[in-house]
């Protein structure tokens, strides 16, 4: 089995403590950085080799603070990206090797000066700890001899934090990645696991998995058991989720865009004041920093939150859309503000996919091209479908529908043995036949107003809550588009 990862936070015993990983967070973001801009250096020249390249010259500057031992993690991790690039690079240049279809990039830096630079290391196996007690665990490890004698640490003492959460996995320890999340104010831990197996605890969860809890929400949502489910990726709900026994999530980013979009305007207000010659200053810095900061942790909570409750559903694989043929094809400025800037659909993906890794939940890509724009019922397409936002009408059956909803389902039908028929109105007079794909209602859903299996969700900061204007703003949005004689068209054609 693949190497696993278990997930904690920790949190600091003193200011003190916060003071001194800001600082060799700090360096070892620096480190890492200029690691890698000495191997760019390389690469660019035709002479040099990226992996004969002297480095040396950096312990002096970075040991003291970090250690040894983090020094040279942090360079055999960057190593390993150089070296996990060239073989993307050679199966790209290969015509017989179809894997690889995107042109690989060089390794990234840990950050930018526009939004900042994380407080980061990854620690090797053998110079961290972690103590599991009954009232408090802790996590330790080494830092440098000038941390050391600044912050009164003797010779073989380790820094030490508060780790909460339990291990998922057990096996050989591999080394952890910890870094500082300054909207939660707490340490992020994520510890590899070689050779895995599953806790006893994890494996006694998975076999009651409908009632697995939620973090950070206290909803009463409905975790029926499923064996599959769909994510759709939209444009004004991050993510729409349909499982195979007719249960979805509906969350809602368009309070969150706002702001994104409001701090943009800002940055580019603060640009334009700028005098000539000069491109950037503190407080565009800040701006920066704050706006990604915000879209991370949305993106971070709409992932973790759908995962756990695909895990409590009893869900072992999933089908979450690939957005590329569409945004190839369809392209206008809002829609790519959302799937680009705000969300980066890409990055999405992919802790889509390292969250997964962590509850052992098969995740699988599957092009989302059309399926918004196609009535899961009686296939109509084209000229037969209306859409006005949220809203989906087929005008071939009458059935009305959410967008994202109705693009769940078609995912999920069109690559998966499910059928339609969880989706079926078991009301005689209903003539929608899928009340559940109505526009998603408010929660607890209203006599009328949905399927009892919808939860529309909002994110006000810390957690996803009922949206209880969900319904009554697509209900005013369409009246007003309507009067106007507009229409916008989502990011699925």
């Amino acid at each position: 089995m693949d190497d696993r990862t278990n997930s904690y936070t920790a949190h600091f015993l003193s200011d003190e403590g916060k003071a001194l990983f800001g600082a060799f967070g700090s360096s070892s973001c620096a480190c890492y950085n200029q690691i890698n801009y000495t191997r760019w250096e390389a690469y660019l020249d035709p002479d040099e080799d990226v992996f004969e390249v002297d480095i040396r010259y950096l312990r002096e500057e970075y040991v003291p603070v970090i250690g040894s031992g983090t020094f040279d993690q942090l360079a055999r991790k960057n190593r390993m990206m150089w070296s996990s690039f060239f073989d993307l690079k050679a199966k790209y240049n290969n015509p017989s090797n179809t894997t690889v279809t995107d042109r690989p990039s060089p390794p990234g830096y840990w950050g930018n000066r526009r939004e900042g630079y994380p407080l980061r290391t990854i620690i090797r196996n053998d110079l961290y700890t972690l103590d599991w007690r009954e009232g408090r665990s802790y996590l330790e490890f080494t830092i440098g001899d000038a941390l050391k004698e600044k912050y009164g640490y003797g010779g073989n003492e380790k820094f030490r934090v508060e780790v909460r959460g339990e291990p998922r996995w057990e096996g050989k320890d591999g080394w952890v990645i910890i870094w500082f999340d300054e909207d939660r104010n707490e340490l992020c831990v994520r510890q590899t696991v070689k050779q895995p197996t599953l806790t006893d605890r994890a494996q006694s969860s998975r076999s009651d998995q409908t009632h697995t809890p939620l973090r950070n929400t206290q909803l009463d949502i409905s975790t029926e058991p499923a064996t599959t489910a769909a994510v759709d990726i939209g444009a004004n709900n991050t993510a729409t989720i349909v499982t195979d026994t007719g249960t979805a999530l509906v969350f809602d980013a368009r309070t969150d865009f706002e702001h994104f979009h409001h701090l943009t305007t800002q940055i580019s207000d603060a640009q334009s004041e700028l005098p000539g010659g000069v491109y950037t200053s503190e407080r565009i810095r800040r701006l920066y920093a704050l706006r990604g900061r915000r879209r991370d942790h949305h993106r971070d909570s709409v992932v973790r939150f759908v995962v756990e409750w695909l895990v409590a559903c009893g869900v072992e694989e999933f089908i979450i859309g690939d957005l590329t043929d569409v945004l190839s094809t369809y392209w206008n400025a809002v829609v790519n503000e959302k799937t680009h800037a705000f969300w980066t659909h890409r990055q999405l993906i992919e802790r889509f996919e390292q969250v997964c890794e962590e509850f052992d939940l098969t995740l699988r890509e599957e092009s989302e091209a059309g399926t918004s724009s196609m009535c899961p019922m009686c296939q109509a397409d084209g000229n037969d479908i209306s859409r006005d936002r949220d809203v989906f009408d087929c005008l071939m059956c009458e059935w009305r529908g959410h967008a994202d909803i109705v693009g769940g389902i078609n995912l999920l039908t069109n690559t998966t043995d499910t059928t339609v028929e969880q989706w079926h109105s078991d009301r005689e007079d209903e003539r929608s036949y899928g009340s559940m794909a109505r526009p998603a209602a408010p929660f607890p859903v209203r006599d009328g107003d949905a399927h009892p299996n919808v939860a529309y969700l909002k994110w006000n900061d810390h957690r996803w809550i009922p949206s209880h204007r969900g319904r009554e703003r697509e209900q005013r949005d369409h009246r007003q588009r309507v009067a106007v004689g507009t229409n916008e068209d989502s990011v699925n054609p």
